[in-house]
């Protein structure tokens, strides 16, 4: 009776708020519903009662763990949802807020929820419940709908509405990603290989430190390689303080970062070591190699291969730029560039009967920096083929090299290698770099890194400008404002932030919208074709063969349309596209 009685007023209803409950294994235990008027309690074993109710709005807090729930133990898809969490998250975009509901309650409402029995739920099998299980799940959903409409006022009154239905939109687009198949195999191979590697660059700093007769007790072995020790302890070069030690052993001055703190993460150390020449130099060169490849074997070892999937979780507005990010497994963490980061990927494959389609926004930073400034040479850069890395390029090589006429060009011998390492300089414009941060891509002095810069925005005066517009404007009124087209926030930025944001959310816009219309395509032309990954600029789709002949570039052609979307007519939206048996960059 109360199952009819309930399905009837939920049918009713213009929105139904919802709580799910499950163990770690994703085992629906219990869930709440409720209406504006009336709420009620039930097992999983009545998950039916949602069936035909797919199109009703649905109200929770991290409502995509609740679809996907939904989803997994019921088969009933919800897409029509609000998401009380992402309406904090954007409202409160850079405070530095926690947004999990008993802070949100109490910071909106000034009401206390008590959590502490959902830790009773994790490790439960069966749907037996007590009175005090019903109460805290019904209280989880007792404040969703004043929750809801608190915050989608502010929404209202900062112009974000854009913004929010677009995150609406993209819920469901990111919570029906796949986990991408993977060469296991390959993988294993690949870490064998790195593991092999380490060891042998680990024997060389042994080696190095005797030939610097460094003040370590060596233990010799007929069958491998000596062995260090410190004060009778295998000395680590895994450990910082260590390594930080033999530094002050041999009188090494310690590189700091841009906090002024004594570091030895590799980049710093690499520069550093370039720049100022000490008896510790090999083994610094040594070391830095070291540490790559322990970080590829921490992050990527075949220990997180429990199968041919790798799953991995998306946080949806967790940066504070929108963009997505991603843990268990961090697919972000993945190098871009590296060889080893092309192997990694030749990992990611298509299933039998499947090709790998890979696409990415083509220059999306420039053509978004060029849109919002109306920079002319970034501009021309898009609309004319003006080759803007070349032209920006050139502007830091006459002051490095003391040439006033030297050029640098596309296809210019050694000087590409300059044009192509300057590509960084170029993107971390589009954030305000500084000349440290110049100095350290180039490996120059900061204080040529200042000339170039000058000469550098002498090139791009109106893109230069633009950007002392974002800092005064954020210093003005304590926020700044993404773009004209969704007008996210994000309050108490740094300067280099208040340049960095509006590119950076555009960006993560263009991406949310491209996701919505790849499912939506592929829905609409019932392909039998997944969303498997997404990076950066970067979609990752599986697709039958056999449909490929008939949609051979809708990935590539929603991707271009969805970036043109922000770019206001001023510059053409573009995409690249490969299709193979595995993930390309």
């Amino acid at each position: 009776m109360k199952k009819a009685e309930a399905k009837k007023k939920l049918a009713e209803a213009d929105r139904i708020a919802i709580d799910v409950e499950n163990n770690i294994d994703g085992y629906l235990l219990c869930f709440a519903v409720a209406t504006d008027e009336e709420a009620w309690f039930f097992s999983g074993d009545d998950i039916d009662v949602l069936e035909g109710l797919e199109d009703k709005k649905f109200i929770g807090h991290n409502i995509q763990h609740d679809r996907r729930v939904i989803k997994d133990n019921g088969g009933i898809v919800i897409d029509n949802v609000d998401d009380t969490m992402i309406l904090s998250q954007m409202v409160y975009n850079g405070f530095g807020y926690k947004h999990n509901l008993a802070e949100v309650a109490n910071r909106e409402l000034g009401v206390f929820i008590d959590k502490t029995q959902r830790e009773s739920f994790k490790h439960r099998t069966k749907r037996i419940f007590s009175k005090e299980d019903e109460l805290y799940t019904l209280g989880d959903i007792e404040y969703l709908f004043k929750l809801r409409d608190v915050l989608f006022d502010k929404i209202v009154e900062a112009d974000m509405e854009e913004a929010y239905r677009l995150e609406m939109a993209v819920l469901p687009a990111i919570g029906d990603i796949v986990p991408p198949w993977i060469d296991v195999e390959g993988w294993k191979k690949l870490v064998k290989t790195w593991k092999v590697d380490s060891l042998k660059l680990k024997e060389q700093l042994v080696q190095e430190l005797l030939a610097l007769k460094a003040p370590l007790n060596v233990q010799y072995d007929m069958f491998g390689p000596p062995t260090l020790f410190k004060k009778g302890v295998e000395f680590n070069f895994d450990s910082p303080a260590q390594i930080k030690w033999l530094f002050s052993v041999f009188n090494v001055v310690i590189p700091e970062d841009k906090y002024g703190d004594a570091t030895i993460r590799q980049d710093i150390l690499s520069k550093y070591n370039t720049e100022n020449p000490s008896v510790l130099s090999k083994f610094i060169n040594i070391y830095v190699e070291y540490k790559k490849k322990q970080k590829l074997i921490t992050s990527f070892g075949d220990n997180m291969l429990n199968s041919d999937r790798l799953p991995s979780r998306y946080g949806q507005c967790f940066t504070d730029t929108a963009r997505l990010n991603s843990k268990d497994f961090n697919l972000q963490n993945i190098p871009s560039r590296s060889e080893e980061g092309k192997q990694i990927r030749k990992c990611f494959i298509s299933p039998p009967g499947y090709v790998f389609i890979t696409c990415d926004m083509a220059g999306a930073e420039l053509r978004i920096g060029a849109a919002l400034s109306k920079d002319p040479l970034l501009i021309a850069s898009f609309t004319e083929g003006i080759d803007v890395h070349s032209e920006l390029a050139t502007a830091s090589y006459r002051i490095i090299s003391g040439d006033p006429t030297a050029v640098i060009y596309k296809d210019g011998g050694k000087l590409e290698e300059f044009r192509d390492l300057h590509k960084q300089v170029n993107f971390g414009l589009m954030y305000g770099a500084s000349a440290r941060r110049i100095s350290e891509v180039l490996s120059i002095p900061e204080s040529m890194a200042k000339d170039c810069l000058r000469a550098i925005s002498l090139r791009i005066p109106v893109l230069s400008s633009w950007l002392r517009e974002q800092v005064e404007t954020n210093e003005a009124q304590g926020f700044i404002v993404g773009n004209g087209i969704t007008r996210r926030r994000r309050y108490k930025a740094t300067a280099t932030e208040a340049c960095n944001f509006p590119v950076q959310t555009t960006n993560a816009d263009a991406m949310k919208l491209a996701l919505v219309n790849i499912r939506a395509y592929i829905h609409q032309h019932a392909l039998d074709a997944f969303i498997v990954n997404t990076v950066h600029d970067e979609v990752c789709v599986v697709m039958n063969e056999s449909q490929v002949e008939a949609h051979p570039t809708f990935v590539k052609d929603i991707m271009a349309n969805s970036l043109q979307q922000f770019l206001l007519g001023i510059v053409p939206g573009s995409a690249s596209q490969t299709i193979g048996k595995h993930w390309k960059k």
